[in-house]
């Protein structure tokens, strides 16, 4: 109790800090100038700057405990653990003097060729790719290092997927490495009108895109589906709207779950298991390739089956090699 002013001061039970929490203070403060200039650090930066603060404020080498970093987080709730996303440079360098540019670009656009909400198309292409992980496995206490076989390869995989602003889908694309691919790759597609095509490692590239442009506009009248006109709104490409445009670049939404989830809707009657589970392979007609050679072209599954149906035209023996094989 204070004699001048008659007040109590509360005071943390046991040892002291070892870093006044003014220095903390100043050590959140670095956290968040990190986090905004795209290097977020992780829990051993944050201790070994203690350590160098500390050793600092000591004077001597000195070195936080065990448990200070969990004491920091508590006595600091404006910081969290959390998974950092990884973004390409191009992405990242997206500023307020380019959404400007984006929109003036749209709107020049729209007013140029009286464009709608059919005319305004979203494509995206993403890439994805296996990555394995370590097994925890049960091994004889002593071993210096276990390893496993893999069975497959890493595979690569490109999806171009396009949407337009009054909710029209188009069917996705698909990218698969190599020069060939199987003929029966799209049998089991759920998705009526998809094309695939590949390349060398299952990359978008200038060719690959106009020759994608040619199928797409052959599409143009398919079948409706879905209603991603909300994202469009949303972002503020149609309508055109710069402030949607600036909300977007300034702030990162969540996933949200959706409330119908746990529903019975995977119940299946007698009907559609005799259609879709009880079923037999279909015969084949004739011999059908088992690859087709894609040469940057985009197929359908009816595409696929129609080119491996086509013979390969064998290569004349030249007179040489006739000669041999008469001798």
């Amino acid at each position: 109790m204070m004699k001048t002013t008659w007040t109590v001061e509360r005071q943390k039970r046991g040892p002291k800090q070892l870093l006044p929490p003014g220095i903390e203070e100043d050590i959140v403060e670095w956290i968040a100038a990190m986090q905004r200039r795209g290097w977020p650090v992780d829990r051993a930066a944050v201790i070994h700057k203690a350590c160098q603060v500390l050793s600092l404020h000591a004077g001597i080498p000195r070195s936080v405990s065990r448990g200070w970093y969990q004491k920091f987080c508590t006595r600091n709730p404006r910081i969290s653990e959390r998974l950092a996303q990884r973004l390409s440079k191009s992405r990242n360098k997206v500023d307020k003097e380019g959404i400007i540019t984006y929109f003036n670009s749209l709107l020049k656009a729209c007013l140029g060729f009286h464009c709608t909400a059919r005319d305004i198309y979203n494509v995206d292409e993403t890439s994805f790719k296996t990555k394995t992980h370590s097994k925890r496995v049960v091994a004889i206490r002593g071993s210096r290092s276990v390893w496993i076989e893999e069975n497959a390869e890493a595979y690569h995989l490109t999806i171009v997927m396009t949407a337009t602003a009054d909710g029209t889908l188009v069917p996705p694309a698909f990218i698969l490495p190599g020069v060939t691919c199987e003929t029966s790759v799209l049998d089991e597609c759920p998705v009526d009108g998809a094309l695939v095509t590949t390349a060398p490692k299952a990359f978008m590239n200038s060719t690959i895109f106009n020759t994608w442009l040619i199928a797409f506009g052959e599409w143009k009248l398919e079948a409706r589906g879905g209603h991603p006109a909300n994202g469009f709104r949303t972002c503020g490409t149609w309508p055109l709207s710069l402030p949607m445009m600036l909300k977007r670049l300034a702030l990162q939404t969540s996933n949200g779950v959706d409330k119908d989830i746990g529903a019975a809707t995977w119940i299946r009657t007698q009907v559609a298991a005799r259609e879709d589970v009880l079923t037999v392979p279909a015969r084949h007609t004739g011999k059908e390739r088992k690859r087709v050679s894609t040469d940057d072209e985009w197929f359908s599954m009816a595409g696929l089956h129609a080119a491996a149906s086509i013979p390969n035209k064998r290569k004349k023996a030249s007179i040489a090699n006739r000669r041999k094989k008469i001798v």
